[in-house]
């Protein structure tokens, strides 16, 4: 959310891959890699990176020269590189790209000897689709368009050769999801030289994996949880995934804020309100990975409850003490502060001040929608969407 890396599509994508068990007839797979391979996973999860990393590692024990482990540990790498800071930690990626890298070279040599294991086309189209969103991210659009064209074969080997890899729709679903919101004129472009994709079909496909998957469920789940809320709008549906996620994944502080916004865009004003507070609380007893440094974040998600509900006066407080802040991390949620400072004068009929802080939040150092909405603003004053529950309905989450 606002940075490059650890985005919508990124920070868990194709976190829950593979279990041991379900690997190749032909790969036989030692109960010890299968054990490592699921706690690492829950490590990622819930952002514990160092545990997640030491349980991959117990796999090169088992099996020095396989394609698992290199594929797992570059996930670590991947969501090391967005952890602190808005830019990734070039270090990082540049250990993704080698340990992705030397997965697919193995995967590669072990599919030439058994070119109709299914599991191994899988492994490839994740590890090819992963990679070339960083390359894409990177700007080597090539080396990226080559890798999407790869990843989008394996996917669809996977499914011809077993039609029960469920879990390949997850990466299907996100190919055809992303393909289908490009404008169309890019769509037609892209079409040319790229398979067609499409949004239903995306939705359809990720909805798939999150009931069918096997080992991309969690993934899959928190890819549509997003989706609904960030792109389409629809919070109804994205609410049962963001309960589920925060019951099960009780270290991760981003199901927390997805589900107290979730909770407030549906009306449901006391349980976005427990929300936040239950976050304030880990923030301030610092918590797992609930950091002081999260406090504007939380203070912004307050303010957007008290805006929902109606409560503008309490809302513009609490986001003037986001502004006041100096994270550099959240300067994505500072810029937020401000257009939805601008959308409360707005409401206020207060249109000087709302104009101030539109061109305040286009000023922040900072990439992200928050800044599209502040342009829109601009050319046209924020009204209210319509009432439910006596709150007032604003916009999107965030970034």
């Amino acid at each position: 959310m606002g940075r490059p890396i650890r985005s919508a599509a990124l920070i868990f994508f194709f976190v829950a891959l593979l279990s041991a068990q379900a690997w190749g007839k032909g790969y036989p797979i030692d109960p010890r890699i299968d054990r490592a391979i699921r706690e690492g996973i829950d490590h990622l999860f819930n952002l514990d990176f160092d545990k997640a990393e030491a349980e991959f590692q117990k796999i090169i024990e088992v099996e020095k020269d396989g394609p698992l482990a290199p594929f797992f540990l570059s996930l670590v790498s991947l969501n090391r590189a967005g952890e602190e800071e808005e830019e990734p930690k070039k270090e990082e990626l540049n250990r993704f790209l080698e340990q992705v890298g030397a997965s697919i070279e193995r995967a590669e040599r072990a599919l030439e000897k058994n070119p109709k294991d299914g599991d191994l086309s899988l492994l490839l189209g994740m590890a090819y689709g992963t990679r070339a969103i960083v390359e894409g991210s990177l700007k080597h659009y090539l080396s990226a368009y080559q890798g999407i064209k790869k990843a989008y074969r394996f996917l669809k080997s996977a499914l011809e050769i077993d039609h029960s890899k469920h879990d390949a729709y997850y990466g299907l679903g996100i190919y055809d999801y992303s393909m289908g919101r490009l404008p169309q004129a890019y769509r037609f472009l892209a079409s040319l030289i790229l398979p067609e994709g499409g949004r239903d079909k995306g939705l359809q496909e990720l909805s798939l994996a999150a009931e069918k998957g096997i080992y991309t469920r969690s993934s899959a789940k928190t890819t549509l949880m997003q989706t609904y809320v960030n792109q389409e709008n629809n919070h109804e549906k994205a609410l049962p995934y963001a309960e589920e996620l925060k019951k099960r994944y009780p270290g991760n502080p981003e199901f927390y804020f997805y589900l107290g916004n979730i909770y407030s865009e549906l009306g449901r004003f006391s349980e976005a309100l427990a929300v936040a507070e239950e976050a304030g609380r880990a923030i301030e007893t610092g918590r797992s990975h609930f950091k002081r440094e999260m406090l504007p974040r939380h203070q912004h998600l307050l303010g957007k409850v008290y805006m929902d509900h109606g409560d503008l006066d309490k809302a513009l407080e609490l986001f003037k003490n986001v502004i006041a802040s100096n994270s550099r991390r959240y300067a994505w949620v500072k810029a937020w502060a401000f257009v939805r400072m601008g959308m409360i004068y707005d409401l206020k009929g207060e249109r000087e001040e709302a104009v101030l802080m539109y061109e305040r939040a286009l000023k922040v150092e900072t990439r992200g929608i928050a800044k599209d909405y502040a342009r829109k603003y601009l050319e046209e004053p924020y009204m209210e969407r319509g009432k439910r529950g006596g709150r007032t309905k604003s916009s999107l989450c965030g970034d």
